[in-house]
């Protein structure tokens, strides 16, 4: 997973906060949940996998402390609203999927939203 340093740098170079510091402050673990929870909900990669990433960057984060960061999320975005907004950031740069789904979602004309359909149909049923 090539992307998950694309991420932490990104989310540094925004926060200022270094998701790979090893430290228990409140900016870090919150930004740190931010982080874990792009990997686990948005690139569906498993609590081990996560686990491995930190270890990688000389990080000790067992399966646990993977699992309370990505549950926090929820309340940390409520309290921090700029992170959802850099989520989305982060998302539109890297996964395809969702450059395309802005650019769907955008649209107002009905024969445009038809033509997109009629295209994806296409390709989902392998004509």
């Amino acid at each position: 997973m090539k992307d998950y340093k694309y991420i932490a740098n990104y989310i540094n170079k925004t926060t200022g906060i270094n998701v790979f510091d090893k430290t228990r402050r409140q900016d870090v673990v919150e930004a740190r949940s931010l982080f874990c929870y792009i990997l686990k909900n948005d690139y569906k990669l498993t609590l081990y996998t996560i686990m491995d990433i930190f270890a990688q960057e000389n990080v000790k984060f067992d399966y646990s402390s993977v699992y309370h960061n990505v549950s926090i999320y929820t309340k940390v975005k409520e309290k921090r609203n700029e992170f959802e907004f850099l989520r989305n950031e982060i998302l539109k740069n890297l996964l395809p999927k969702n450059i395309l789904i802005s650019k769907i979602e955008s649209l107002e004309n009905i024969e445009d939203i038809k033509l997109i359909t009629n295209c994806v149909n296409s390709v989902t049923n392998g004509n």
